[in-house]
């Protein structure tokens, strides 16, 4: 994420890749996942 938030602030804005290695992530409803991580990058990264 800190790699992220200096690419941010550089002013890159090219696709971003969000790898998921969480059992309970997988395990949650398709559409939620997506929506969620969204928000929290909006959140912590652009904000």
């Amino acid at each position: 994420m800190r790699q992220r938030m200096g690419d941010v602030a550089a002013g890159y804005i090219g696709p971003i890749e969000v790898d998921l290695f969480n059992e309970e992530l997988w395990a949650r409803h398709r559409r939620e996942v997506p929506a969620e991580t969204t928000q929290q990058f909006v959140e912590h990264v652009i904000q």
